[in-house]
């Protein structure tokens, strides 16, 4: 049991080791700055905040005292936020991701398709501010539903660019197999889903699209629609009669 559990470290230890390795790769060149690793990969949605100084180059000639946070986010995640309170720092301050392209603080960046990535912030002085990073899930599909076969279903997503908005069929079958199942498949946050003859029990419905506040990148996200058979109703005889406050005698369901 002992081996075991010491077998189920060593790779714990090697994943983290190998996304570590991973993020700093996407970071180089850094100069020894003060690193903090922060793990925000339970929600989409959360947020951290530290109080630390700077030591330290990074990412070129950015500048000197600089503080780098190794960051894993949720999958679900698309944006990313970062600041510096108490003391704030003057006007034009920035972060960088991955050593990119400054980006003012405060100001949401779309990080979409990545879960791992470097912050760095550099400040000359001594100062100890807090620094607070923020992840998000800025859109979000509707939930799966169940629908009569002779009814018509609802789908919508919210938080996209809608002219960017693309819903797309990937199962079963090969992809748009069921699009001429929907009324709009291109920029429309909601579409209707009419069941046509032959329907399979389920079908995935992808919806992809720029996240607003985004400049940039695709999310997307897949609504199940579960369908099942109408239903009939036979009443005997055809032409019943029935009479109020009277019980109908023979009825069939």
């Amino acid at each position: 049991m002992i081996k075991r559990y010491q077998f189920l470290f060593a790779v714990f230890f090697l994943i983290q080791t190998i996304n570590h390795f991973e993020i700093n790769a996407q970071c180089t060149p850094c100069g020894s700055p003060t690193t903090f690793a922060v793990n925000l990969s339970a929600n989409p949605d959360t947020t951290y905040s530290m109080t630390s100084t700077r030591s330290g180059l990074c990412c070129g000639a950015t500048g000197t005292n600089c503080i780098r946070f190794d960051v894993t986010i949720n999958s679900g995640a698309n944006e990313v936020s970062f600041n510096v309170a108490n003391p704030a720092p003057p006007g034009g301050a920035f972060y960088q991701v991955n050593c990119g392209p400054p980006t003012s603080l405060g100001t949401p960046l779309c990080v979409t398709g990545m879960t791992s990535f470097c912050i760095v912030f550099c400040k000359s002085g001594g100062d100890s501010p807090t620094y607070t990073i923020s992840s998000s899930r800025t859109f979000s599909a509707s939930p799966d539903i169940t629908i009569n076969s002779n009814c018509v279903g609802e789908l919508y997503v919210e938080g996209l660019v809608q002219s960017s908005i693309t819903w797309n069929s990937i199962a079963p079958g090969a992809a748009g197999t069921y699009n001429s199942y929907l009324n709009c498949t291109s920029a429309c946050d909601t579409t209707y889903i009419t069941p046509q003859v032959g329907y399979p029990t389920f079908i995935d419905y992808q919806v992809c699209g720029t996240p607003t506040g985004c400049a940039s990148g695709t999310s997307c996200d897949t609504v199940r629609v579960n369908l099942v058979p109408g239903l009939e109703v036979a009443i005997s005889p055809a032409n019943a009669t029935i009479c109020s406050g009277n019980p109908i005698h023979s009825q069939q369901i």
